[in-house]
């Protein structure tokens, strides 16, 4: 166990990072509902995916979000090297997770990250994603205000090139997570590499 006086501090991604649900949604979730669709997951070349789906906006909300509270979704395994790598590293680090959800879907979404990474995690935080007719708290809006907020910060990762370069100028060491649709440079071993160097420091 390290130094609780000098952990790092890692906050993760969930979606597209402790698991593949973008992936786990086109093939159980959409095309189940549009048999028609042949895309296979490495064509989503943008995130939303609405052109290679030929689809709109709202369309694609409303099949993920139906997705997301599935029991399918809770069937969703973790990515098999994050799994492995928090069970011989974990304990080095302090570890956070946020994500960006609509409010209704957060409940199921933490019970997947206790239920898989539980022994490790202990702070959840999410940004909700709007829906139309809902009218929330107006705290952060987004989570490079929500990085702001937690303060020390070592490690960040996200599948998303934007939300990577907002936490980049906070000061935090930002790495993009590889999915088909972010142009990441870093292969997942070589991400987890960097990480565990900083345990060594």
């Amino acid at each position: 166990m390290s130094d609780r006086r000098n952990i790092r501090v890692i906050v993760w991604d969930l979606d597209d990072v402790l698991n593949n649900f973008t992936e786990a949604w086109l093939k159980l979730g959409w095309q189940v509902e549009h048999p028609d669709c042949l895309v296979a997951f490495g064509e989503l070349r943008s995130n939303p995916p609405v052109a290679e789906l030929n689809t709109t906006q709202a369309e694609f909300l409303a099949s993920l979000d139906r997705f997301r509270v599935s029991e399918l979704a809770q069937k969703i395994l973790p990515h098999p090297a994050l799994l492995d790598w928090f069970g011989r590293q974990g304990d080095q680090f302090r570890h956070h997770i946020l994500t960006a959800r609509p409010v209704r879907t957060v409940a199921p979404a933490a019970t997947w990250v206790f239920q898989h990474f539980g022994r490790w995690v202990r702070d959840f935080h999410f940004v909700p994603s709007p829906r139309s007719g809902e009218i929330l708290p107006d705290y952060e809006t987004s989570k490079s205000e929500v990085l702001a907020r937690l303060g020390q910060v070592d490690f960040f990762v996200d599948d998303s090139p934007q939300n990577v370069s907002a936490a980049a100028m906070l000061g935090i060491q930002a790495l993009t997570f590889p999915q088909p649709w972010n142009g990441a440079k870093m292969t997942v071993p070589e991400i987890l590499a960097r990480i565990s160097q900083e345990a060594r420091s």
